[in-house]
């Protein structure tokens, strides 16, 4: 059985091999997702792993991000990567560390959660493509469509309108494209 806990630094070795083999075995293929995690750990970040017989079999990583508009700043969490080792994927350990890590993540009082996903995968969970609020990601040349929201501590009708901001790990982002601004 599958069991989901937050990750300990014993489990980071663990943890990058996972990464590293869902994503190369992935239709977008392997772009540093690991590297990515390792820079982002911390304080803010929060990260979950699922275990079975003793063995990492998948993870997923939230970092803080900023919902900017003219008037507010509202902090949130991003998330991504979110991996599964490649023999046990579509089997339902994505989406049990999805659902656990909103559990915790709703405990914690967090005000919003974003991702940059599968539109097909994430609504599930509740998550509501970000321009329907109004609300962009900050990196040129990505789609807006796999720009994705949940409200959490913070109501719907409370997320004014503005960009996310993830990072600088993640590169290079624009306030610039901000809708409604």
């Amino acid at each position: 059985m599958v069991q989901i806990r937050l990750e300990d630094v014993e489990d980071y070795g663990a943890v990058t091999g996972v990464i590293e083999k869902a994503f190369a075995a992935s239709d977008m293929g392997y772009h540093g997702e690991a590297e990515l995690v390792e820079k982002l750990r911390g304080d803010d970040s929060f990260s979950l792993v699922a275990e079975l017989a003793g063995r990492i079999v998948g993870q997923i990583f939230y970092s803080p991000v900023l919902l900017e508009s003219d008037q507010h700043m509202i902090k949130g969490m991003g998330l991504g990567p979110i991996s599964v080792v490649p023999e046990l994927q579509r089997e339902g350990v994505g989406s049990l560390l999805v659902n656990e890590s909103i559990r915790r993540l709703e405990i914690l009082q967090t005000g919003f959660l974003a991702v940059l996903g599968c539109p097909d995968f994430y609504p599930r969970f509740g998550f509501e493509l970000a321009q329907h609020y109004h609300i962009n990601h900050g990196f040129d040349g990505i789609n807006q469509g796999f720009f994705m929201i949940k409200p959490m501590a913070i109501l719907p009708a409370d997320l004014p309108a503005g960009v996310v901001l993830y990072q600088d790990a993640f590169g290079i982002q624009s306030r610039d494209l901000a809708v409604g601004l």
